[in-house]
């Protein structure tokens, strides 16, 4: 090694913590169908199991970790700029210190506000796809948008769902 330390950043949440297999059963299930189809609620509230039940609160918390946004946290960001230093180390041949740290300022102001779960891979591959540092932002937010999308839909979902059992829960209560 040249004696350089660097720090690695965080951990992502697991996907585990997002708990995608059990969101997708929940939305897959009769009552998630339902509620797609616009059933009443009475009529999702009956479709749902106890299995639903029970892993709806986990699976709601597992989208709402994978969405968290990269400026949520401080090791998150600083997770963010140190993924770009990678990539101006590839491609910032030639930059001052100072323009290639307003670039990557400028790159960190423009993607921080999505989800790391998806943006720090998104950036890994970007690394080895964009040469110019001008159109590496653009790639990544045409990339991750569709998948934010879904899931802000997915989570939104999970939400209608877990209002639904919660008002059956103290109607039956």
């Amino acid at each position: 090694m040249n004696g350089v330390t660097t720090q690695s950043p965080p951990p992502l949440p697991t996907e585990e913590q997002w708990a995608r297999p059990n969101r997708q059963r929940i939305l897959r299930s009769r009552a998630g169908e339902l509620l797609v189809n616009e059933a009443r609620s009475e009529e999702i509230a009956a479709a749902l199991t106890p299995e639903d039940r029970r892993d709806l609160e986990i699976s709601l918390v597992g989208a709402r970790v994978e969405l968290t946004p990269a400026s949520a946290h401080e090791a998150f960001e600083d997770a963010l700029v140190a993924e770009l230093g990678k990539y101006l180390a590839l491609t910032g041949g030639g930059w001052s210190a100072e323009d290639k740290a307003e670039w990557q300022n400028a790159a960190a102001d423009e993607l921080r506000d999505y989800p790391l779960s998806l943006l720090l891979p998104e950036l890994r591959l970007a690394r080895r796809r964009e040469a110019w540092p001008n159109k590496l932002v653009p790639a990544i937010v045409e990339a991750i948008e569709p998948r934010v999308a879904r899931l802000r839909t997915e989570c939104a979902t999970l939400e209608v769902l877990k209002e639904i059992a919660d008002d059956r829960a103290d109607v039956a209560a």
